[in-house]
């Protein structure tokens, strides 16, 4: 039995033949629906079957719909070298919705870090310290806009990758000090042998 929300859940895909086999086969392999939200449904019930078909191409219609106005907004993003994305702990975007400017909201705790990880601080520490996970701090010392003052953004849209830079407000470390910390924190890695 598989059990949905919504009989048109089972499938958004746009074609009609490919979501009539999926029922078909799970009636074959005595199979069953149950949707929560309609009572009716069930394996005798083939009207049901046929509306809930017409259901899931509605549903696989709006996934296409929304896709396309999402493509729409990236493309303004993308011809605005606009940023997109999540950012790393401690920088904030700030801007109109098309022309998002991605900022650092908390250098010296940024600079902080790359010392504190560069004298051989453990990420564990650091997160308690700023309230936030490891990772994320792994994550903010291997971010290269930290030095270069360049993110680069990308999106994928029908099978293609679209990559665009994003100027940033301004690096936040010095080169050496970027370098130093990937440095240790590498070493660091590879003597735990990503253990933790």
């Amino acid at each position: 039995v598989i059990l949905v929300t919504d009989s048109s859940r089972l499938d958004r895909r746009e074609d009609l033949d490919a979501q009539a086999e999926i029922l078909l086969a799970i009636r074959q392999a005595g199979g069953d629906v149950i949707s929560t939200s309609e009572p009716l449904y069930g394996k005798t019930d083939f009207a049901g079957r046929m509306a809930t078909l017409v259901a899931q191409y509605g549903s696989a219609e709006k996934s296409r719909t929304v896709k396309e106005q999402t493509w729409r907004g990236v493309k303004a993003i993308i011809a605005n070298k606009a940023w997109y994305g999540p950012l790393p702990p401690m920088w904030d975007a700030v801007g109109d919705r098309y022309r998002k400017q991605a900022t650092c909201t908390r250098p010296d705790d940024v600079r902080a870090v790359y010392q504190a990880v560069r004298d051989g601080q453990s990420l564990s520490s650091l997160a308690r310290k700023y309230g936030t996970y490891p990772q994320s701090i792994r994550k903010l010392i291997r971010t290269r806009a930290n030095m270069t003052g360049v993110f680069e953004c990308r999106y994928t849209h029908a099978g293609q990758t679209y990559t665009w830079k994003h100027e940033s407000s301004g690096s936040v470390v010095n080169q050496e000090l970027w370098h130093a910390a990937n440095r240790v924190m590498g070493e660091r890695g590879a003597g735990m042998n990503n253990l933790g």
